[in-house]
């Protein structure tokens, strides 16, 4: 009897399911709508951004000996750093360390959370705070493995006579 009750409990399940897909078919919703906005998906793309954003200038200051500017990411890479999934970006570097900030460029429409992280922890941290940008002491979101390469020694090659260590 109990084998019954299952089976009938996963049959409607699926059925509730393949309703749900059928309204949201005609009413004009994809599948996308019906588990995550359109905002949060916006949300996971920029906090997965900005931990390759620092591993960027992580790669950047264990090649250089310093954190790149946003001009030297974007010329040495090519990397996104104007516009990302309804974000928009700010770096700024004075070669010791990082920030970058990331903020919904329509609150409430690509997103509501806005992101920090700096060359200190390389933690991503952020909050809801309507639109303006996130600072360190907002909580962390995602950590960053390891320590920061500034914080370590460092073993470079040493740049030749008349040549830049690039």
């Amino acid at each position: 009897m109990r084998e019954v009750e299952n089976l009938t409990k996963k049959k409607t399940i699926v059925l509730v399911f393949f309703v749900n897909c059928l309204v949201s078919i005609f009413s004009g919703c994809t599948l996308k709508d019906l588990f995550t906005s359109e905002a949060e998906l916006n949300e996971i793309s920029v906090k997965s951004h900005l931990r390759s954003l620092v591993g960027w200038e992580v790669r950047y200051f264990r090649e250089t000996g310093v954190y790149a500017t946003k001009e030297q990411l974007l010329g040495e890479n090519a990397i996104e750093l104007q516009n990302h999934k309804g974000y928009s970006f700010e770096l700024q570097s004075d070669g010791k360390s990082f920030q970058i900030t990331a903020i919904p460029i329509k609150y409430g429409k690509t997103g509501k959370t806005s992101f920090y992280v700096d060359g200190k922890d390389g933690h991503v941290r952020g909050a809801d705070h309507e639109g303006k940008p996130a600072t360190v002491s907002d909580p962390i979101l995602i950590t960053w493995e390891g320590k920061m390469p500034h914080l370590q020694k460092v073993n470079r090659p040493a740049a030749r006579q008349g040549e830049s260590p690039r």
